[in-house]
């Protein structure tokens, strides 16, 4: 099984070691026989939410967690709207590139 995540602004929301939970979350996948791919998510960057099954978020000190924060906003309503949707009518356009 594939599993594909998106990690919400690595660059900014790093501080409690959230790329070593990564390691350790695609170190449990493998031991269970799952592939984890792991698409790192930056300001700006689209994000097609039907194309992640988990969105990972890190913790930040309050000045990066307001730079991120509109476009935060910004994937949270395009990711409401996507859990909406029926699954049969979501697409999964391209792979996640790996981490």
């Amino acid at each position: 099984m594939r599993i594909a995540v998106g990690h919400l602004y690595p660059e900014y929301l790093n501080i409690y070691a959230d790329r070593g939970n990564i390691a350790v979350l695609r170190r449990r996948a493998e031991l269970r026989g799952h592939r984890l791919d792991v698409q790192a998510v930056g300001l700006g960057d689209a994000l097609d939410p039907g194309v992640c099954d988990l969105l990972y978020v890190g913790g930040g000190q309050d000045r990066e967690q307001a730079l991120v924060a509109s476009d935060l906003a910004a994937i949270a309503a395009a990711t409401a709207r996507s859990c909406r949707e029926p699954v049969s009518s979501r697409t999964r356009p391209r792979p996640v590139r790996s981490a």
